[in-house]
């Protein structure tokens, strides 16, 4: 390997670590961590489950189920998995 490509490598593995840092940083302090991943993914197992992804009702269902551990102080969580309305281009 040349010089160059040893640099560009290093460079490569540097950007991808301070990437992986600043992740792993973010999900420390954030009071709801992944609460955007949380909403596609009980949606998109709603739908899995024949079931419609848009009505409350039905998505709840999937999450209570799934979801059982969460407690009072999960609420806003809670709330913002039946609120929250994405295009259906999100669940593939």
């Amino acid at each position: 390997m040349t010089t160059a490509r040893i640099r560009g490598l290093l460079l490569l593995l540097a950007g991808g670590l301070v990437f992986i840092l600043l992740g792993v940083r973010a999900e420390q302090t954030s009071p709801v961590s992944m609460v955007d991943f949380k909403i596609v993914y009980y949606g998109t197992h709603c739908l899995l489950h024949q079931c419609d992804p848009y009505n409350d009702a039905q998505l709840l269902q999937v999450f209570n189920r799934e979801a059982p551990h969460v407690y009072a102080k999960d609420a806003e969580m809670y709330q913002s998995v039946a609120k929250y309305i994405y295009f259906p281009t999100v669940f593939p």
